[in-house]
């Protein structure tokens, strides 16, 4: 999920996402997008492709996103004791 976060690209994924809290962190913020059917994804894909704005908003999103949790691997390395 957080690969093509990093690049400020919109994420979409199926209805099935909570058990990863990245998923719904950023379902929350508005970069990434649950649908349930190839309808949903069509309209979504339309606004997204037509709206520039949006892009631009889920650009900055999806950078303070990743500035925030910089360091995230060490901080459960050393939670764990690795």
């Amino acid at each position: 999920i957080l690969e093509p976060v990093t690049f400020g690209t919109p994420v979409v994924f199926g209805p099935k996402y909570q058990i990863f809290r990245e998923a719904t962190e950023l379902i929350k913020s508005g970069v990434a997008f649950t649908i349930k059917d190839a309808k949903m994804f069509d309209d979504l894909m339309t606004v997204l492709i037509n709206n520039n704005q949006l892009i631009r908003d889920i650009r900055i999103i999806s950078s303070d996103y990743i500035k925030k949790n910089i360091g995230a691997t060490e901080k459960i390395l050393a939670y764990s004791g690795l």
